[in-house]
């Protein structure tokens, strides 16, 4: 018998927001900043100016080009920046595809999250 997973919801701004079992959003529409801090917060996750920095720049590069940015394109764009994520900070991300849901690019497994 195969176990069925339960959507959940995220608590944000007084409202519930609808996630699949594993924390990815039914509706991308539904993605803020204030979801993430509340999936983070969760999770147990604190979230620094440069994980935000991070976050920004993945979703933005996603919604721009459809795809997830490669490392060399996360280097050469914050290369030049004060708050630049330190290899720890990509690490946080690239070795964690779970954390993924916290900016809603894509599922592990490279399942285009937003083609659902």
């Amino acid at each position: 018998m195969i176990a069925q997973q339960v959507p959940r919801t995220v608590r944000v701004g007084g409202r519930d927001v609808a996630t699949d079992a594993e924390g990815y959003l039914l509706d991308l529409d539904d993605w803020s900043e204030d979801f993430a801090r509340a999936l983070a917060r969760e999770e147990g996750l604190e979230l620094t100016p440069r994980h935000w920095e991070l976050i920004r720049f993945l979703r933005e590069h996603y919604q721009t080009h459809g795809v997830q940015a490669q490392v060399r394109a996360m280097v050469r764009h914050f290369s030049a920046r004060e708050l630049r994520p330190t290899a720890a900070h990509l690490r946080y991300f690239l070795r964690r595809p779970s954390r993924r849901r916290l900016v809603a690019i894509s599922q592990p497994g490279g399942t285009d999250h937003w083609a659902r």
